[in-house]
Order: C-alpha cells, then sequence, then structure tokens
C-alpha cells in the first residue's frame, strides 16, 4: 500500500510472525500461489468477495463499478481459488490479493494461535491456481522422463494463470480495506473484521491518492517427485486391487495436512505387513500409495493413474 510519493504504508510479509520456536526454521517457504502469473502491477483497490462470477456481476451491473484495471481485493473460500484468479483475469483486474477472513477460518469467541487454535492475523493460505489435475505439460500421459512435454507458454492462461495472485494474512488485509472508498458492502459481503466493509474504488478522504502495488515474481520450473508405493499381493484375485493413498508433500510443516492422515496410513501398512509376515494374505491385493506433488495439482496421483 503506497503513498502518492511511494511511502510504503504497510507491506506484506515475506515471513510470518514466528509465534512459536518451531517456525524460527529457514526451509520454510514464503507466502504464494503456487502457478500465479508474474507482474508488477500497480492501481485503485477493489473489493470483490468471493471473486465469484455473481460477485462481479453484482460490482458491474448492481453497482456499476468496473473491475477492469483495478487491483482485486478477495476473501478466500466459497470456491476454488484457482477460479477466483480465472475469473479476476476473465473481468479485467491487474491483478488479484486472497486473503483469509476470521469470518471463514476462525471460530466467532475463540483466541487465535499461539492462545487458541484459530488463524492467527499473519497467517496466510498458501496454495495452488492450477486449473487442471496432473502435470500441465502431459495431459492425459504419464509425466515420465522420456514423456513429450509441452511449453509453459502453451498452457498459460488455459492451466496456468496470466495475471499476478498473492495470498496474505488478514493483519495486512485490514489495512488495505479499512479506508476503502465507495458502497457499504451489503450484509453478505462482509467478514469479520473490525471495519466498514466497501467495495471501493480507491480510497475515501484524505487517502484518496494511495496506490496498492503487487509484485509477484513466479518461476515455473520441471522438477522430479516420486510416489512410493507398498503392494500385498492378494492371493485369490491379485489383479483386484484396494488402494490406500495419501501424499506427503506439504507447504510448510503439514501437521494436519497431510501428515494425520499420513500417520493413520503408515499405521495401517505397518499392521497388515505384521499379518504379512504372520502368514495371512487379502483376497484382492492391497496397494499403499504415498503420493507426491499433492499440493501443486494433485500431481503424484494423477500421473500414476494416467501411467
Amino acid at each position: 500500500l503506497l503513498e502518492a510519493d511511494g511511502t510504503v504504508v504497510i507491506q506484506s510479509q515475506v515471513e510470518e510472525a514466528r509465534l512459536d520456536r518451531y517456525q524460527d526454521d529457514p526451509n520454510i517457504v514464503p507466502p504464494f500461489n503456487a502457478y500465479s502469473g508474474s507482474g508488477d502491477v500497480e492501481g485503485d483497490p477493489v473489493y470483490v468477495n468471493y471473486a465469484r462470477i455473481e460477485d462481479f456481476f453484482h460490482l458491474q451491473r448492481d453497482l456499476n463499478i468496473d473491475p477492469v484495471g483495478k487491483i482485486c481485493i478477495a476473501r478466500y473460500g466459497s470456491i476454488f481459488r484457482g477460479d477466483k484468479a480465472k475469473f479476476a483475469n476473465q473481468f479485467g483486474c491487474l491483478g488479484l490479493v486472497i486473503y483469509s477472513d476470521p469470518a471463514d477460518y476462525s471460530a466467532r469467541g475463540h483466541p487465535v494461535y499461539p492462545d487458541g487454535w484459530m488463524l492467527p492475523p499473519s497467517g496466510v493460505q498458501r496454495g495452488s491456481l492450477l486449473m487442471t489435475y496432473g502435470d500441465p505439460l502431459t495431459q492425459f500421459y504419464p509425466a515420465n522422463e522420456y514423456a513429450y512435454r509441452l511449453s509453459v507458454d502453451d498452457v498459460r492462461g488455459k492451466y496456468i494463470h496470466d495475471i499476478p495472485v498473492h495470498p496474505i494474512g488478514f493483519g495486512v488485509a485490514i489495512e488495505l480495506l479499512r479506508h476503502l472508498a465507495g458502497n457499504e458492502s451489503r450484509a453478505d459481503w462482509r467478514g469479520d473484521l473490525n471495519i466498514t466493509y466497501r467495495t471501493g474504488p480507491g480510497f475515501q478522504n484524505p487517502h484518496t491518492a494511495r496506490r496498492v502495488r503487487l509484485q509477484v515474481n513466479v518461476q515455473n520450473e520441471v522438477k522430479t517427485t516420486y510416489n512410493v508405493i507398498g503392494i500385498i499381493e492378494g492371493s485369490v484375485e491379485p489383479d483386484r486391487h484396494v488402494i490406500i493413498g495419501n501424499h506427503r508433500d506439504a507447504w510448510v510443516f503439514g501437521s494436519v495436512d497431510p501428515s494425520s492422515g499420513t500417520a493413520v496410513q503408515e499405521e495401517m501398512a505397518r499392521a497388515f505387513g505384521k499379518l504379512r509376515k504372520e502368514g495371512w494374505r487379502p483376497r484382492r491385493s492391497l496397494v499403499f500409495a504415498s503420493w507426491g506433488a499433492e499440493e501443486y495439482g494433485l500431481i503424484g496421483s494423477t500421473e500414476w493413474v494416467e501411467e
């Protein structure tokens, strides 16, 4: 958020607040949205609620607000974040900022972390914007080492995005939204921030000269990931499979997603392995699958099925 002379009023954090000793880790990646477009854009902000098609229609048809050439600010929830980016691009936004509103990500009356379980102001939701499943460069074919691949430019605008998109916490979002000009938002557009929700565009007096700058630098590269597969062959119908799967990658620590599921799967595999050593075999084959690169668009599981 910039003043007219370029002075920075507030800036989104490269690192989230270190609220406990576990977060003091250099391997934590900065908040970002995978498959965002890159760019350095500046403009007036417009609040677009969940960035659904009906939200943009409400702005254009009911409020006569044109999002073309604006920095759109949306809250997470209701629809997939990739669709938010898609619709923001379709309706002409220069860029999209997505934040987690307490109305959607904190239970009212409950304290935020570290005093409780709820999302703190500095917490940022990372996530993929990919508009397909699996490797976007090898659609419908397995992404092995000898696969023919499309170029990134071939899939830009179809599976990955043109406009810059960036996630922020509600501690930064409240400062972007606090002085917005324009109409007071209707009830279903209001979250739980302690502000009057307005649509914009731009800011109220005495902040009319302020602008929002969005600078995103994303480099998409081909990297190798791995699935880990364990099989207990069936005794009667070995060609019929019961598949138990869970991914193992995470944006940060992954204590809930995916490690809670991974812990259950590992214990199941241990128990079935013990039974197998004791001579037991299932009627059908059991497949234990640990998928790689789920967070980037269900890549590991999709490519396994394609192969």
